[in-house]
C-alpha cells in the first residue's frame, strides 16, 4: 500500500473517529465482562463496531446468538437457506458483507454420519474450494463436530482454516461465534475496514482465534492452538484486546501454499484401495491419503505468494504439529524456506498436542511473520487408513486391518479381512499372502496355479461393497477367466521435448514404448505431477506450460501394461521460459 492509499485510510479512519461516541454507546448493552471490555477498548482507541455484521442462521432457529440483542445490537441477520448447501461468496445474499453463520446440524445415521466439516466438505474438493471462497471474501461458518472428535479419538482426515467445528453437539459453535462478533467489534475502524477490502478479514479472525488460546506465540506454534475442534475456554477478552491492537501499520501477513509436485498418485494402482491420493489443494490447505505401500512420501510445497499489505518482509516456519516429529523432514530450498521438500516416514497414530485424542493425520502447519504478527496457518496434512503397517528398512512385511471407523467411507473403506503378509519370495517379489489362505502378486492378481518355484496362472481382482447393508466395509472377490502370469515390464523413452530444451506455451510430450504383449498405456508426468495419458501410438499429451512459473522442471513418461507392470522414463530436464 503506497502513502497515499494509507493517509486516504487515515482520513477515513478519523471520520469514523468523530463519531466513536456513538458508535461506542450503540455497540453492546448488556452488563457482561465481555461488552464491558468492548466499551472500554471503543473509549480508548476507538472501535468499528458491528455495524455491516451479518449473522447466516442455517439450522431454522434450532440455535441463535444467545442475549443477541444486547449483546450484538448493530449485527444484522440472515437466512440464506438450510443446512451444509452454503451459497457462493458472489452470491447477491453474501457479496460485499461481513458474514458469520452457522447450522448446528450434522449426519447423525447410516454408513456417512460426521459434521458437517468432515463429510461436506472435507470429503468434496468443489466444497473445499468453496470454503477458501469464503475464507478470502469476509465469509465464515461454524458446525458443532457432533461425534467426531470424542474424548479419545479425531475423526477428521485434514484440517481447514477455513470453515470452523466447535467441541459438542447442538448449540456448542454459538460461544465461539459472539467471540468471533465481540472481536470483529473490536477492530480499530480503519483497520477493519482495510482487512475487509483486502479479504484478510476471516484469516485475521482465525489467527486471533487460535493465538488467544495460548499464552505464547511458541505455543501458537504447536499442535495445542490448532485442534480440530474447538472447545469454549472464555478467552473473548483476550481476542477483544488482540484484535483491537492491531494497527494499520502492523497487519497479520497472509500465508499461502502452492503444491508444486509430491508422490502421492492422482489413481493408486498399487493398493486394493484404488483413487485418488491427492484429496485438494488450495492456497490453506493441502492435504494427501496415504494409500499405497511406500513406507516414505513427500510434497514439494512454496508459500512464496504469501504477502504483507504493508510491504514487511516475511519469514517462514514450517512446524509439525502431528505426528512424529522424528519421522517428518522438512527441507527448505531456498534460503528464504519459502519452498520446502517435506518427507514423511509411515508411522504410527499419535496424540495431539495438548490433548488425549488419537489422530491417524500427520499434519505441518505453514506460518508467515512479519516481525510483529504470525499469519494465520496453512496446512499441510496426510491421513493414513484404518490399518497397522509393520516395516524392516523401509520394506513392508504386513498389514493388519482394523475392525474400527477412523476415517470417512468416501475416501477408504473398511476391509473384510484381517491381514496381509508381505512375502520374501523370489518368484513373487512385493506379493503377499492374505489371512494365511490366498497369495497375491505384486499387481494384486490372485494366483490360482503355480509351480514350486513359479506362478503360472493367476485372475483379477475385484473389491465390491460387502453388501447393501454395510456401505462401509468392502470385500474381495476373484472374476474373469485365468490368464498367464506376466511380470515382465514395458520399456519406455521419452523422445520429445529434448534433454535441456527451452519450452514455452503448449508443449506436445512424447514417448515411445514396447511391452513383451501389449502396451496398455503411457502416462506423462512434470515434476512427478500427472499431465495426461495416451493409449495408443504415437504416445503424446499436451503440457500447458504457460500455466508454470520460469524454471527448470524434470519430464517422465511412465508405461504400463494390462497386467499392472510399469515402468518409468529417464527424466528429461527442460527450461520453462514463457
Amino acid at each position: 500500500m503506497n502513502t497515499l492509499q494509507k493517509f486516504s485510510l487515515y482520513c477515513v479512519a478519523c471520520f469514523i473517529a468523530s463519531g466513536s461516541s456513538a458508535i461506542a454507546d450503540e455497540v453492546c448493552y448488556s452488563s457482561t465482562p465481555w461488552c464491558k471490555e468492548l466499551l472500554r477498548l471503543c473509549a480508548m482507541n476507538g472501535c468499528a463496531g458491528n455495524l455491516g455484521d451479518w449473522y447466516d442462521n442455517r439450522d431454522g432457529w434450532h440455535t441463535d446468538l444467545y442475549n443477541r440483542e444486547q449483546d450484538h445490537p448493530q449485527v444484522q441477520v440472515m437466512q440464506t437457506g438450510r443446512g451444509a448447501q452454503l451459497l457462493p461468496a458472489n452470491d447477491p445474499l453474501l457479496s460485499g458483507k461481513v458474514v458469520i453463520g452457522n447450522a448446528s446440524v450434522a449426519h447423525t445415521a447410516g454408513y456417512n454420519w460426521g459434521s458437517v466439516v468432515r463429510v461436506d466438505y472435507m470429503s468434496t474438493p468443489l466444497r473445499v474450494l468453496l470454503s477458501y471462497e469464503h475464507y478470502t471474501n469476509n465469509i465464515a461458518y461454524w458446525f458443532p463436530c457432533h461425534l467426531d472428535h470424542p474424548e479419545y479419538r479425531d475423526f477428521y482426515h485434514a484440517l481447514l482454516p477455513k470453515v470452523t467445528s466447535s467441541q459438542g453437539s447442538s448449540g456448542s459453535e454459538i460461544s465461539e461465534i459472539k467471540k468471533w462478533f465481540f472481536a470483529l467489534a473490536a477492530f480499530q475502524p480503519e483497520v477493519k475496514q482495510l482487512l475487509k477490502d483486502s479479504g484478510l478479514l476471516m484469516p485475521t479472525v482465525q489467527m486471533l482465534a487460535r493465538r488467544s488460546r495460548v499464552a505464547s506465540d511458541f505455543a501458537y506454534l504447536s499442535g495445542a492452538a490448532h485442534p480440530s475442534a474447538y472447545e469454549f475456554n472464555y478467552d473473548m477478552l483476550t481476542m477483544m484486546q488482540m484484535a483491537n491492537a492491531i494497527t494499520i501499520n502492523n497487519i497479520p501477513p497472509m500465508v499461502k501454499l502452492r503444491g508444486l509436485s509430491d508422490s502421492f498418485d492422482q489413481e493408486s494402482r498399487q493398493h486394493f484401495d484404488s483413487g485418488n491420493e491427492r484429496l485438494f489443494t488450495t492456497p490453506a490447505s493441502i492435504a494427501r491419503v496415504w494409500k499405497e505401500f511406500d513406507h516414505s512420501k513427500w510434497l514439494r510445497v512454496s508459500a512464496e505468494e504469501s504477502f504483507d499489505l504493508n510491504g514487511h518482509p516475511l519469514s517462514y516456519h514450517w512446524i509439525v504439529l502431528r505426528g512424529d516429529p522424528k519421522h517428518v523432514r522438512i527441507i527448505p530450498e531456498n534460503t528464504e524456506q519459502s519452498v520446502v521438500r517435506i518427507e514423511f516416514d509411515y508411522q504410527p497414530d499419535s496424540l495431539i498436542d495438548g490433548s488425549e485424542h488419537l489422530t491417524n493425520m500427520i499434519a505441518i502447519g505453514a506460518f508467515a511473520h512479519n516481525s510483529h504478527y504470525y499469519s494465520a496457518p496453512a496446512f499441510v496434512t496426510v491421513v493414513k487408513l484404518p490399518e497397522d503397517r509393520v516395516y524392516d528398512e523401509g520394506r513392508l512385511l504386513r498389514i493388519d486391518q482394523r475392525d474400527e471407523y477412523t476415517i470417512h467411507p468416501s475416501i477408504a473403506r473398511r476391509k473384510d479381512w484381517r491381514a496381509d503378509v508381505f512375502v520374501d519370495d523370489p518368484s513373487n517379489p512385493g506379493g503377499w499372502i492374505r489371512d494365511d489362505l490366498f497369495e497375491f502378486t505384486r499387481l494384486g492378481h490372485l494366483v490360482v496355479q503355480r509351480t514350486d518355484d513359479r506362478i503360472e496362472q493367476v485372475q483379477q481382482v475385484q473389491y465390491p461393497l460387502r453388501d447393501a447393508g454395510d456401505h462401509q466395509r468392502v470385500r474381495w472377490q476373484a472374476f474373469g477367466d485365468p490368464f498367464p502370469y506376466d511380470d515382465q515390464p514395458p520399456e519406455v523413452i521419452l523422445t520429445q521435448p529434448k534433454e535441456g530444451a527451452i519450452v514455452s506455451g503448449l508443449v506436445r510430450l512424447e514417448a515411445e514404448a514396447n511391452d513383451d504383449q501389449a502396451v496398455f498405456f503411457v502416462g506423462f508426468y512434470v515434476d512427478d505431477t500427472f499431465i495426461g495419458e495416451s493409449a495408443t501410438a504415437p504416445y503424446f499429451a499436451f503440457w500447458p506450460a504457460y500455466n508454470y512459473p520460469d524454471g527448470n522442471y524434470h519430464l517422465t513418461a511412465r508405461a504400463y501394461d494390462r497386467y499392472g507392470n510399469t515402468t518409468i522414463s529417464k527424466p528429461v530436464r527442460v527450461i520453462v521460459a514463457n
